[in-house]
């Protein structure tokens, strides 16, 4: 895949329990004391997301959730081009 071919891509940090999105993980973590944080990555009717802070303890890095959305949306779409 080439570089991401999205029109508006967004990546945000969204924390499950207020149902909010913010642009900084710090925002998304101090929303709440027991804050459950995505890495979002959002475009148009795409998003996909990746755990990266639980329960008071980071789950992988912000580098390492987009190479796994990377990855995800790269799987996609190989599946779809075995339809064709």
């Amino acid at each position: 895949m080439t570089p991401i071919e999205f029109d508006n891509l967004e990546k945000l940090f969204y924390e499950e329990k207020t149902n909010s999105y913010y642009k900084t993980l710090s925002g998304a973590k101090s929303a709440r004391k027991d804050a459950y944080v995505y890495r979002v990555w959002i475009s148009h009717n795409l998003l996909k997301k990746h755990p990266i802070f639980a329960y008071g303890e980071s789950l992988c890095s912000i580098k390492e959730a987009d190479k796994q959305i990377l990855k995800s949306i790269e799987a996609e779409q190989q599946k779809q081009q075995q339809l064709f």
